[in-house]
Formats: structure tokens, sequence, C-alpha cells
């Protein structure tokens, strides 16, 4: 009785543990051959990166905007501050050539006072219309804490284009 009764405690603890634990073994090779497969395929697509890779940075500098294009690209800025009802009145711009000759950028500085939901909504609208714009900085400072009215400071980044 005792023997069938251990026979049979074996037989779950098989069940519970060993099987599981082959599963897992299993998962795990599976998982670094496709490891290995990704490392050759790498391997083998590093020879041919560098014509590759100059391909996608001359796709990266004909979408960048011109630099001529400044103003349109501010108003669109503008346009996003309007749909959140914020008042633009002052600004700090400064244009920095690249250091390569091919990417610009200029730096957009935009003090704005206004809800806490319209100032993300204005940076949103900001990111959504102009793609060439990134989110540097953002300062928020309230009066008080039961105000609903937040003073920011946000700074974008317009890369353009110089050719």
């Amino acid at each position: 009785m005792a023997g069938l009764g251990l026979v049979m405690l074996a037989g779950v603890v098989y069940l519970g543990a060993a099987i599981p634990a082959q599963t897992r073994l299993t998962d795990l090779q599976e998982q670094a051959r496709s490891v290995r497969e990704f490392a050759r395929a790498a391997g083998r697509s590093a020879a041919s990166g560098t014509e590759r890779t100059d391909s996608q940075l001359a796709q990266f500098y004909a979408l960048l905007p011109d630099k001529a294009s400044a103003p349109d690209w501010l108003g669109k800025i503008f346009a996003a501050a309007r749909s959140e009802s914020l008042l633009l009145e002052q600004g700090d711009y400064k244009f920095r050539p690249g250091r390569n000759g091919r990417v610009a950028s200029y730096e957009i500085s935009l003090p704005v006072r206004g809800t806490y939901v319209q100032v993300q909504g204005f940076i949103a609208g900001v990111l959504d219309a102009v793609p060439a714009a990134a989110l540097d900085d953002v300062v928020l400072k309230r009066d008080a804490i039961g105000s609903p009215e937040v003073e920011a400071g946000i700074r974008f980044t317009l890369f353009m284009s110089e050719g």
C-alpha cells in the first residue's frame, strides 16, 4: 500500500513539476534559436548597411522643411495656440545653423498662461501640425494650489533643411 502511494505521489510530482519545467525548457530553447537567427541576419545586413544608411539619411534630409518655410510653420504653431484659446504675447526665437551645413534648427521659447488642459492641448497640437518640431522643455508654475491656471514655459525646436 505504501509503495503504491509513493508511486502515485511520484506521478503527481512529475505531472506538477517536471512537465511544466520541460515545457519551459523547450520555450527557452526556441527563444535562443530565434535570437541566434536574428544575430546571423543582423551580421549579414551589417555588410550592406552603409548603402542602406546613406539612403535612409538622404530620405531623412528630404523630409525636413526648407528654412525659408519657417514663417509658415510658426503660423501653424500660433494656430495651435489659438485653437486652445491661448494668447502668445511674446516669444524668444533663435536660429542655429547646422554644423554639417544640412540641418538647421530654430529654437522657439514661448511663455503661455492657461489651464493645464489648454497647455497640454497646445503642445499636442503643435507636435501634430508641425512634424519637424521637437518638444525640448516644459516648465509649469501654478500661483496657488487651487488656481486653475498655470504659467508654462514651453520650448520647441523646429528642424529645417539648410538647402
